[in-house]
Formats: structure tokens, C-alpha cells, sequence
């Protein structure tokens, strides 16, 4: 390499892990006084702390593909509501068994899916059932053209997805 200087400083996390290390290397001496090190090992420490933070959002990423993944090809009906009782998401196996597309479902009320009973009874019985019980079953779902009624169908309340469960 020809080298006539070297520094080096671990890669630290800031949890204390080592990730690697950083190094100059130069063909020159280096003069190398207290102040320069200082900034050697600042930078050294941002390093390591944006590592830890990219690999944290690598290891996010890849765990949210896997929720999808398994949300999307789970081959039961399931959908997820915002607090209005809207749609927010469905399976593809909701879409495949009701006969809907997605963009034709999505921001819609989930009561406008059920039959004249079940929606009376999701109403009168099952919403304020839910919150302090966390699950209602015995609902009917109808399809698209209503050719088919799916019956005692479950709705399970979540406050926290699973995924960010302790």
C-alpha cells in the first residue's frame, strides 16, 4: 500500500455494539493532535449510530413485509376499520370470497358488507359488545351480488397491531 500512516477508531452502536471500524490511511505523515482525534471519534460515533439506525430500519422493512405477506395470503376474510368503521385494508382472500376489487372497498363502511340481519345486529349488539369483550362472532357477510352469505363470521378487536404487541 505504501503507507506511512494509519488511524483507526471501532464503529461503536450507540448500545455499545461494534459494528466495524474506521480507518484513514495516507502516504504522508499524519499530524495528529488531541482536537483532531476528538473529531476522529465524533465522526466515528455518528457512524456507528447511523448504522445501528439503517439496519433497525432494514430489519423494520423487512418485518412489515412479512406482516403483509401473511396478512394478504392468510386464506380467511379478514379487513381492517379505522375508528369511523371504515375500510382501511382487506385481504386478497376478502376480495376473492365477496367478489369485490380492492378500490371499490377501500374507505367504505364495513357494515354495508353484512346482511339487513347482521347489520342490525352489529349495531344493536355487536359494537357495544366489542370494546369490553375484544371479539363478536355470529356475524354474516354477504357478497358482491349476493349470491352467497358467509355466516358466523368473527371480528376481533385489536388496540395495537400485532406486530408492535409486547
Amino acid at each position: 500500500l505504501g503507507a506511512e500512516s494509519y488511524l483507526a477508531i471501532p464503529l461503536s452502536t450507540p448500545s455499545g455494539s461494534i459494528v466495524g471500524h474506521l480507518a484513514v490511511i495516507d502516504k504522508q505523515p499524519m499530524p495528529m493532535g488531541s482536537r483532531d482525534f476528538s473529531v476522529f471519534k465524533t465522526f466515528a460515533a455518528r457512524a456507528g449510530a447511523e448504522l445501528e439506525r439503517k439496519r433497525a430500519e432494514e430489519a423494520l422493512q423487512e418485518s412489515e413485509e412479512r406482516y403483509r405477506t401473511l396478512y394478504n395470503d392468510t386464506p380467511v376474510m379478514m379487513h381492517s376499520i379505522n375508528r369511523g368503521g371504515r375500510l382501511v385494508s382487506v385481504n386478497d382472500y376478502w376480495l376473492k370470497a365477496l367478489g369485490y376489487k380492492r378500490e371499490e372497498v377501500i374507505g367504505q363502511k364495513v357494515l354495508e358488507f353484512l346482511t339487513p340481519v347482521a347489520r342490525r345486529y352489529a349495531i344493536e349488539v355487536a359494537t357495544p359488545k366489542i370494546m369490553p369483550e375484544g371479539r363478536v362472532q355470529e356475524l354474516e357477510v354477504q357478497n358482491s351480488d349476493l349470491s352467497k352469505i358467509f355466516r358466523n363470521c368473527s371480528i376481533a378487536y385489536l388496540t395495537t397491531p400485532p406486530w408492535r404487541q409486547n
